[in-house]
């Protein structure tokens, strides 16, 4: 139907985006309103709405450098909550 929508996160974008807490899940939500915005910026450039090549790639790149972070920090806490499964053993 038109008009609905799903309501807005408490959090808005501009606010998430704010990395100035620069904890794990701030840049995971940075990270996800980033990519949101590339695939807004692909669309419109996929139909000769605006030229936006410039800012999708430098979006991809954003994009994928807060992912790597994430799964870095995913990794991290793995490693520290169960380091039993990296230990070194002798063969």
């Amino acid at each position: 139907m038109a008009g609905d929508h799903p309501k807005l996160p408490p959090r808005t974008p501009r606010n998430a985006c704010n990395p100035s807490g620069k904890t794990a899940e701030r840049l995971h939500e940075w990270r996800k309103h980033a990519k949101i915005h590339w695939y807004h910026a692909q669309f419109f450039a996929d139909v000769s709405m605006a030229r936006l090549d410039p800012q999708t790639e430098l979006l991809r790149k954003l994009s994928r450098a807060l992912g790597d972070h994430h799964d870095l920090v995913i990794i991290d806490e793995l490693c520290s909550a169960t380091p039993e499964l990296f230990e070194v053993r002798d063969t």
